[in-house]
């Protein structure tokens, strides 16, 4: 189970630290409420939500650099925050709402699945004119290798309070 969430923690951030326009990185689905008007927010704690120590410092360092490039002010969550605040959500606000913050975003993976195919390699045939009157003996067939396609699809729930 801790190699599926560091392989979703690092599909997660490649796409974010390289933005969904490269690598062929793209967001299948996304969902806003049009009743809720855009909001600025001045100090983001940034908070992974899962089991797994190290897998939530390298989100929350990673998504917390991220919001930093773009001009956030934004802390990693488990800098401050008590281990195990996660399961006392009043508790963790306290604590949040004390050091200033206005914001607070939370992510967790939803799970990953794969999609493997095999793309068939063709076999074709390049004709020759001829060398010296032996028409055809210099020409040859050619062929590309078979390969398999590899995607693995990470699905992520995100919440800004």
């Amino acid at each position: 189970m801790k190699s599926v969430s560091r392989l979703a923690l690092g599909a997660v951030l490649v796409s974010l630290a390289g933005g969904c326009a490269s690598g062929g990185k793209t967001t299948v689905s996304s969902w806003t409420d049009p009743k809720v008007k855009p909001a600025h927010f001045n100090r983001i704690v940034v908070v992974g939500l899962s089991g797994d120590d190290v897998t939530r410092r390298l989100f929350e360092d990673t998504f917390t650099a991220t919001l930093k490039s773009r001009g956030n002010e934004a802390v990693a969550g488990y800098t401050f925050l008590p281990k195990g605040a996660e399961s006392s959500p009043d508790s963790a606000l306290a604590v949040i709402k004390k050091a200033g913050f206005d914001g607070v975003l939370t992510a967790r993976s939803m799970g990953v699945t794969t999609d493997e195919k095999m793309v068939q390699g063709a076999g074709y045939y390049i004709p020759d004119s001829g060398y010296y009157g032996w028409n055809g003996y210099y020409a040859g067939a050619v062929g590309s290798t078979s390969y398999y396609d590899r995607t693995e699809n990470v699905r992520i729930e995100t919440h800004l309070y």
